[in-house]
């Protein structure tokens, strides 16, 4: 709660974009300057000799399109608090339930299969069992050579590139520029309402996608990690797609970040989604090691060995489809949940998920576990009394999961509390005797209902 309130503090004393433009945008847009701002400055200056009028205006328009780029980055980080989201958003995002084991969400999925020596036999292998980007409704593999498992091969398109910057990262804009342009003219990308860019070496769990997902109408995109938006995988929704605007990205070398900017700078909304939505070792909390816990996408796993080594650990979280996740919420002792009699609280500080599961099914009294996303071992917390669920908070990094029967319960009360009351309120509205009889007709109703 300190944090969120320094947040907002710190939003607001941020509102005038050009006198707080430059510390902004080194701090939101996370954009290397060494590399960018030489290159909007070259871009400008390049003129005919006589028009450094001309050359100066540019640099200032340059300049305030970066100003409001940072702006639009600043509200992606205030996306983490509630209530500066709207309600739609809100409720999907931080208090709406799925079952484990849900069906995939309706998404068009891709990739690039740059080095075939070294991507080529790792997509055959998730190819061969269906797993990955292949669980996908509709996916495609685009490369330079028509071989499977490429499926729209772009032989004039030069898929090497090299690396720099400050990090040693990809510089490679113009090749998934070119990709993501067609990707917007695809009518079966189109088709769906999501579309997710893959690394060949991300291990992806696409049914875990849907708890994550913003409204469908909404201009959006999925924030996967704490520093921003990054390529393992990149979710964005079709409304977005449809709006992008390539001329409006500016030169920027690196894939994720350019695609940030070209979505903030058409108005996508960027959606807190980290760290359930990424496990990743470029972004805090920087961890390697298993992959334990209910992510939707782990990276790097670069060889075949250690994708389905990683796949298959995954796969054991949660341990049955008998529970429903709801991410970024906790229901402390008091707040919507209660801890168990006898039981210390937490529970553990170094327990992995799954055993945290396991736990609690062996504990009758015990309704639902909260644990951290993104950690193995995690926290693990057991709680009772979770019969009505409105008074949990959001909690990013948290996921709370509910036994299904918990579940169903809270459902049926929640629904027969509905229909009572709509019931109640049709029959008042029509019942003209008395106070007396109005309450008559009304209870006998609501009992029959």
């Amino acid at each position: 709660l300190e944090a969120d309130a320094q947040l907002r503090a710190e939003a607001m004393s941020r509102m005038n974009p050009l006198r707080e433009c430059e510390e902004m945008s080194a701090r939101g847009l996370a954009v290397d300057e060494e590399q960018v701002y030489p290159l909007i400055i070259q871009q400008y200056d390049e003129e005919p000799s006589g028009g450094s009028g001309s050359s100066r205006s540019f640099v200032v328009i340059g300049t305030v399109l970066l100003c409001l780029s940072a702006i639009l980055f600043l509200h992606s980080q205030l996306a983490v608090s509630h209530s500066l989201l709207p309600a739609e958003v809100e409720a999907t995002t931080f208090l709406h339930g799925v079952s484990a084991g849900s069906a995939v969400p309706d998404v068009f999925c891709f990739t690039v299969m740059g080095q075939p020596d070294l991507e080529r036999a790792l997509l055959l292998s998730q190819q061969k069992k269906g797993k990955g980007l292949f669980q996908c409704p509709t996916y495609a593999v685009f490369g330079q050579a028509n071989m499977t498992p490429v499926t729209h091969p772009l032989p004039t398109l030069a898929f090497g590139v090299a690396k720099g910057g400050r990090w040693g990262t990809a510089l490679n804009t113009p090749v998934f520029k070119t990709i993501w342009q067609k990707v917007q003219k695809m009518p079966e990308a189109l088709a769906h309402a999501f579309t997710v860019k893959l690394d060949p070496d991300t291990v992806f769990m696409p049914e875990r996608l849907a708890s994550l997902l913003p409204p469908v109408k909404l201009k959006s995109f999925l924030v996967n990690c704490n520093e921003g938006l990054h390529g393992p995988i990149e979710v964005v929704s079709r409304e977005a797609i449809k709006h992008l605007d390539w001329d409006l990205c500016g030169k920027i070398p690196e894939e994720d970040i350019w695609l940030q900017s070209c979505l903030q700078r058409v108005g996508a909304l960027p959606v807190t989604a980290f760290p359930a939505l990424l496990w990743e070792r470029g972004c805090k909390p920087r961890l390697e090691g298993t992959c334990g816990a209910y992510n939707v996408a782990y990276h790097p796993r670069k060889t075949i060995p250690e994708w389905w080594s990683c796949y298959g650990q995954a796969s054991q979280f949660p341990l049955t489809a008998d529970w429903k996740v709801y991410r970024n919420k906790n229901c402390p002792p008091g707040v919507g949940g209660k801890s168990l009699a006898g039981v210390p609280e937490p529970y553990s500080t170094a327990m992995s998920p799954t055993a945290c599961m396991q736990k609690c099914q062996s504990i009758a009294d015990c309704q639902g576990i909260v644990v951290e996303d993104n950690h193995d071992p995690s926290t693990c917390f057991l709680r009772s009394g979770l019969d009505d669920m409105s008074h949990c908070f959001m909690s990013p990094a948290n996921s709370l999961w509910v036994k299904r029967q918990v579940w169903n319960a809270t459902t049926a009360i929640s629904a027969t509390t509905v229909e009572t009351t709509t019931t109640t309120t049709t029959t008042t509205a029509t019942t003209t005797t008395t106070t007396a009889t109005t309450t008559t007709t009304t209870t006998t109703t609501t009992t029959t209902t």
